[in-house]
């Protein structure tokens, strides 16, 4: 019982975090909070939602099994790959977008500013990956839930039938 209840509590703390900095990134995007943003507002509003989304996640974790709504299980289900597609356009606007770009990588004695070519290259690739998995990830996941609508009560194959 102890055990649940400090799960319980944890699990309260981190959703309320989330619930807190989700806000955080959609009032920046939408310019209510006078401090200046180096990202457009578009992502940090995309990086507040998937936040906000990841807390109503929690909060549908908290909730017996059989007081979760249709939307928990949505959430249940989709979250990890809206996760991934919010991620990858974070990458990709730093590989491809318009501006300049500069980051800091490991240098020799310390850490060194990066050129854009190299930082471009670097966040580009990676968020090319990182959409190839997105796509992936949402693909996997409306089979799997089209599959289950689909068949619902359709018992598991044995794999000595198909022979």
């Amino acid at each position: 019982m102890i055990e649940v209840m400090e799960n319980r509590e944890t699990l309260w703390l981190q959703t309320a975090m989330l619930f807190l900095w989700g806000a955080l990134f959609i009032l920046l995007a939408l310019g209510l909070l006078p401090l200046e943003i180096f990202v457009p507002r578009w992502l940090m509003g995309a990086l507040g939602i998937v936040t906000l989304l990841g807390g109503a996640r929690l909060r549908g974790e908290m909730r017996a099994p059989e007081e979760r709504t249709r939307t928990d299980e949505f959430l249940r289900v989709w979250i990890g790959p809206l996760v991934l597609l919010v991620l990858s356009v974070a990458f990709l606007w730093v590989g491809f977008g318009p501006g300049e770009r500069h980051g800091t990588g490991p240098g020799l004695l310390g850490r060194r500013v990066t050129g854009e070519v190299e930082t471009r290259v670097v966040f580009g690739v990676f968020g090319v990956l990182l959409g190839l998995l997105t796509f992936v990830a949402f693909r996997s996941t409306w089979r799997s839930q089209r599959d289950r609508h689909e068949h619902p009560l359709a018992e598991p194959r044995d794999p000595a039938e198909s022979r």
